[in-house]
């Protein structure tokens, strides 16, 4: 054979391999799509997006809210969720069950764990690649459960109530760096604030002198040094960048094992960032911080809850700050919230010129009814997560009628269930007296009316799976909330404010500039 024939060979061999590639690409991420769209669009309990998005999905749908200056989510709520049980999810190749009533949760819940279990995949996980093993994403395993009970005895509701002190003392610390006149940005602030609260709680309150120094690998490859306050914010960023990078989306295994740019920086700093974490906590010796309570009265070891511990400090991070400024940003729209918790904590003894570390105890934070009602609905009206974590059908099943397949990929939409106007009247208005037992919106119908369904409200999602830092979250937000609003009157641009479309969720595309107009 010729050097001619064998050049024509080759190419031939290199076009039908680069069509075949094209078919493939064009299977997965049109054709297979389109089947699952056309399969159940015949359940009329199946909510089926009207296009289909190739190839990124859903994803389309998130860039075209931030474009229309909608909050990213809001595709989980722009269809009426009250007529449907799951939503048809796509996101690049593969798409997913999003579950979406409580008719929904009550059937998945009696599945848990022999059919449908956690997905222990990493893929579409924010920090999945970094914390690998977090209990988050264990299955439901009898070691999951025991160390799922001693995570909820340390930050249950005794416990909790024992770093009210020092949750107080980080806010104070942050209020003294503002001054009057000055527009903070409440997302960086209390984000800060929530990250420092946890890293004190988990590994002592002597943990900033500890810390140590991290090399940060920035895209042009330079080197900075930054301290665990600058470093882990921006890695998580940097991650959830990654998560939405196109190229990821479409083929998630990128991400997953650090190739190509920006992961390839990103897996690096990653690596940093469990090298001097692991031996920082050889140096932790708090006997009060979560870590030391783990080793020494629990006998875990640490190659054992590493991964456990930097999940608890990223969730505690992320979740409360995002609830304080989604609260904070409420009683200013709704002023009459706002007044109310005040008397309340002036009731309570929180007045102007008073001790408020003294004054503000478990007792006072718990009791205060109206603080309580505005929680649970910032929570609701505007979830920290709006999708949960992912499970998967480890044999084939039926939810509600809809048959899922066997490694189907499913999560809990919680935005969308939050949003049934059979369960909260009028959805997309903030009312905390849905919360209040004493209010006719308590109940559906009215006061003689039937209770909520309690699927129906699932902000820390539900069952086993429920996230064992829930009682802890909501005191930390609560105690930040209470000991803000003594030392500080604060307003928001009134622009801001007459926009029904802001929400602060987790990756919001909104920002919250907080002017403090007098600090007391």
């Amino acid at each position: 054979m010729d050097i001619f024939s064998i050049i024509i060979l080759i190419l031939k061999w290199i076009t039908l391999t680069a069509v075949s590639f094209c078919m493939y690409l064009v299977w997965i991420f049109v054709v297979n799509p389109w089947n699952q769209q056309r399969k159940y669009r015949k359940y009329k309990n199946v909510y089926v997006p009207e296009r289909l998005n190739a190839p990124s999905g859903d994803l389309i749908e998130m860039e075209e809210k931030v474009a229309n200056g909608k909050f990213r989510f809001q595709y989980l709520t722009d269809f009426d969720p009250t007529k449907y049980d799951i939503r048809l999810g796509h996101l690049g190749p593969h798409t997913h069950f999003q579950l979406i009533s409580h008719r929904a949760h009550e059937e998945v819940n009696k599945l848990i764990p022999a059919v449908v279990d956690r997905h222990t995949a990493k893929f579409g996980v924010q920090f999945g690649p970094l914390i690998k093993d977090t209990l988050g994403l264990k299955r439901s395993t009898k070691m999951f459960k025991n160390k799922r009970q001693v995570f909820l005895k340390i930050l249950g509701f005794n416990y909790s109530s024992k770093y009210i002190s020092t949750m107080i003392n980080v806010v104070k610390e942050k209020i003294a760096t503002w001054q009057e006149g000055q527009e903070v940005n409440a997302l960086l602030e209390m984000g800060n604030v929530a990250l420092r609260i946890i890293v004190q709680i988990t590994f002592g309150k002597d943990a900033d002198s500890k810390m140590p120094k991290l090399s940060y690998i920035n895209p042009d490859g330079s080197k900075s040094l930054m301290n665990f306050y600058e470093f882990f914010p921006k890695l998580m960023a940097d991650l959830l960048k990654a998560e939405f990078y196109p190229l990821n989306v479409v083929f998630p295994f990128l991400f997953l094992n650090g190739w190509l740019y920006p992961n390839n920086i990103n897996k690096k700093n990653m690596l940093e960032l469990r090298s001097k974490m692991s031996s920082f906590m050889d140096t932790i010796e708090d006997k009060d911080s979560v870590y030391k309570q783990l080793v020494d009265n629990h006998k875990f070891k640490k190659e054992d809850i590493f991964d456990d511990i930097i999940g608890l400090v990223h969730a505690a991070h992320q979740t409360s700050h995002h609830t304080v400024c989604t609260v904070l940003f409420n009683i200013k729209k709704h002023p009459q919230w706002l007044e109310k918790i005040q008397k309340e904590l002036e009731d309570a003894g929180l007045t102007t010129g008073c001790d408020i570390e003294a004054k503000l105890t478990r007792d006072v934070i718990h009791e205060s009814a109206n603080l309580a009602c505005v929680v649970k609905e910032a929570l609701r009206f505007d979830p920290a997560g709006n999708l949960s974590l992912a499970y998967k059908a480890y044999k084939d099943t039926k939810i509600c009628g809809v048959p899922i397949p066997k490694g189907s990929k499913l999560m809990v939409s919680v935005s969308s269930t939050h949003y049934n106007k059979e369960q909260f009247p009028d959805p997309y208005k903030f009312k905390p007296e849905r919360f209040d037992p004493q209010s006719d919106c308590f109940y559906i119908g009215g006061s003689k009316g039937k209770a909520r369904h309690p699927l129906s409200y699932i902000p820390f999602s539900f069952s086993e799976r429920k996230c064992p830092g829930m009682i802890f979250a909501l005191m930390e937000v609560k105690t930040i909330i209470c000991y803000f609003l003594q030392r500080v009157e604060y307003s928001i641009d009134p622009n801001l404010l007459k926009d029904d479309k802001v929400r602060y969720g987790i990756f919001t595309n909104f920002q919250l500039g907080l002017k403090i107009e007098k600090i007391k």
